[in-house]
């Protein structure tokens, strides 16, 4: 009887370190693509700094495609993925009173700053929150994308 209790104790143990094993691989496994994003994005923000030296912040969207936008005293730009400039708005041009306004017509987007950002094919207003995302265009202030629930 001992012998069978000492058997179930070194399986037990076995097994217990297994299951060590399993979770501390499945943490290197999941973290690790999020590192290297993460390495690969500060990379492209660094470039983007170097290029543009009066950049305050830079702010990465991803929609269509990863863009990310730079702002300056005087105006919002955004490059793609290789650092290379998109489109460009100036700051007197932009109407965040009037985007916001359009956001929070939105249940989910009622306590939103809205951002500068890149939708479909031009510069676009951009608010998330989780998942969900609403892109309003830059010129017309129709809503281009929404993928949320109640209006």
């Amino acid at each position: 009887m001992r012998d069978m209790f000492r058997r179930f104790g070194l399986t037990a143990f076995i097994i217990f370190l297994l299951l060590i094993i399993i979770v501390s691989f499945m943490g290197i496994f999941v973290s690790g693509p999020v590192m290297k994003n993460e390495e690969v994005n500060q990379n492209i923000i660094s470039k983007i700094e170097t290029k543009n030296k009066a950049c305050e912040q830079v702010v990465r969207h991803s929609f269509r495609y990863v863009t990310f936008t730079c702002e300056s005293d005087s105006a919002y730009t955004i490059y793609d993925e290789n650092a290379k400039k998109i489109a460009s708005r100036k700051k007197s041009d932009v109407d965040f009173q009037k985007a916001n306004e359009i956001a929070q017509t939105y249940d989910e987007f009622k306590d939103v700053r809205v951002e500068i950002g890149y939708g479909y094919e031009g510069v676009a207003y951009v608010a998330e929150v989780g998942s969900t995302m609403l892109i309003i265009d830059f010129d017309s202030y129709e809503v281009l994308f929404y993928n949320g629930g109640q209006r």
